[in-house]
């Protein structure tokens, strides 16, 4: 309904016209479905995820996100009522331990965020650089 409002609707409910003439566009804004915030995290330009691939990355870590972890993600944030707003802090919390730990471990060369990492918390799957022997 409130997408076919207009300013005349705006001024009944009680809204003075000063305040309203500040607007240029009057919008409607629907919540994002779980495929459109897995749409934001992976595909968009400077997205978290290639955000905190980047941060490892510093630390010559490959991070990766496997799609049923994007979808876990999605799903957390859409329960908690903050849509697009929650996957930060959805994504620091999983990621934190990890940011701080990883860089003094010297054979970690790939982690791997997996539904189970999301939705458990549980460590992620780490691949480990083969020490060669001298």
């Amino acid at each position: 309904m409130f997408k076919s409002a207009k300013t005349q609707d705006l001024i009944k409910f009680g809204i003075i016209p000063e305040f309203i003439g500040r607007f240029p566009i009057i919008a409607a804004l629907e919540e994002l479905t779980e495929s459109e915030l897995v749409r934001v995290m992976s595909e968009t330009k400077n997205s978290i995820s290639a955000q905190y691939q980047h941060l490892f990355k510093m630390d010559e870590i490959q991070l990766e996100f496997t799609d049923d972890a994007f979808e876990a993600i999605a799903k957390e944030a859409k329960e908690s009522a903050s849509g697009a707003r929650a996957i930060r802090a959805i994504f620091e919390d999983i990621l934190q331990d990890l940011m701080f730990n990883l860089p003094s471990e010297d054979n970690v060369k790939k982690i791997v965020i997996d539904k189970k990492s999301v939705q458990r918390r549980e460590q992620p799957l780490r691949l480990l650089n083969k020490k060669v022997a001298n």
